[in-house]
């Protein structure tokens, strides 16, 4: 394998980060023109409130196995279904600030909660599978494990020179964390993982 200087990763790292962008930018044209608002995502107020609640591991459940809904009241939960898109953005918009006002503690710390999760194992990992699929996620444990163990030997041995490749999964895990995780969203960082496996096993 020839890898590419360090000089000219970095140029490569910056490529990789401006793709995403032009992948992004048709979609947030489309929702400035229906809601004349520059919004990548409608729902961004909900999945930033809902990766910072308190008796949360940053995802789609609490860690007594409710959904993240559940935190809300009756009567919110009847007034959001009235919403618009707008409207239930700045709802949750509105809650996250508060949090953020009166307990920036608690988004720091779930931060680093869901930076965890994404490299790592949620607490909820398969709460959403049948309790017959989730005898198989040790399976899956076993094996992520061996590959991030051989990726972290694969980026060790191979040094300065795949440092492009490295950038994408760090920025991703990092941009990720501000808002919600699920193991789903390191799906797309684990070619990466697999290719410097490889890379370690035939330095």
């Amino acid at each position: 394998l020839k890898f590419f200087s360090f000089k000219r990763s970095i140029v490569y790292s910056f490529i990789i980060a401006a793709l995403p962008l032009l992948i992004l930018a048709p979609w947030i044209y489309r929702n400035y023109g229906i809601y004349g608002k520059l919004l990548m995502t409608s729902t961004t107020g909900e999945i930033i409130w809902k990766g910072s609640i308190y008796g949360s591991d940053g995802g789609n459940h609490l860690t007594d196995g409710r959904h993240y809904l559940d935190v809300l009241s009756i009567k919110e939960k009847i007034e959001i279904e009235k919403m618009d898109v707008i409207q239930r953005k700045n709802f949750f918009l509105d809650k996250y600030f508060f949090i953020l006002k009166n307990d920036p503690s608690q988004i720091i710390k779930m931060y680093f909660i869901k930076l965890k999760n994404f490299w790592w194992f949620r607490d909820q990992l398969g709460i959403e599978y049948d309790q017959s699929l989730q005898s198989y996620l040790i399976i899956y444990k076993l094996g992520y494990i061996i590959l991030l163990i051989g990726a972290i030997a694969g980026a060790l041995l191979l040094g300065k020179s795949i440092f492009y490749l490295l950038y994408f999964p760090v920025a991703l895990s990092l941009l990720q964390s501000v808002f919600y995780v699920e193991t789903r969203h390191r799906m797309i960082i684990e070619p990466v993982l697999i290719f410097l496996t490889t890379a370690a096993v035939f330095y």
